[in-house]
Order: structure tokens, then sequence, then C-alpha cells
């Protein structure tokens, strides 16, 4: 069973990926606490543990990789969970 998993798990990972999007704006809020980052377009981001919230700062120009999340929690208000955010002049 656990291989089972392991192999559906690994199988899905390129598939996850390939729906990848990105956005691009002006940070308007970051909450290190709950680790969302809002930009200028309105739209809220959950961020991936891997990324450095502490090299951010409001007022920044950012692009945001992520996987845009479900209708469920879109009513949350999450738009995506960003995988990368990296600073653009």
């Amino acid at each position: 069973m656990k291989k089972w998993l392991v192999l559906t798990a690994v199988l899905a990972m390129p598939a996850a990926s390939a729906f990848a999007d990105e956005a691009t704006g002006t940070i308007d809020a970051i909450s290190p606490d709950e680790r969302r980052v809002t930009i200028d377009n309105g739209m809220t981001f959950a961020v991936m543990p891997r990324v450095d919230l502490s090299q951010f700062a409001v007022g920044q120009r950012v692009k945001l990789t992520y996987t845009p999340t479900t209708l469920t929690f879109q009513s949350l208000g999450l738009h995506g969970n960003a995988e990368e955010v990296v600073a653009v002049n």
C-alpha cells in the first residue's frame, strides 16, 4: 500500500507543476505568521515555507509563481500557493 501511495505522489508531481501560473505586482501586505502575501491587484497567496519572507517588504515589486487554489480556498481569499517569489524591477 505504501509503495502505491509513493508512486501516485511521484506521478502527480509533474502534473501539479504543469498548472503553475505567474502573477506580478507590488506587495500590499505581508503576513509572516500566516505565510501570506497580498499584491496590488488584490490577489492573496499562501507562501510555501522554502520562501524567506523576510527578504521582501511592502511596496516591493515581485513576481510569484503559484499553483491556483481550489474554489474552497478562493472563497477564503486565497488565490494560490506561491512556490517562488522573486523581486523584479
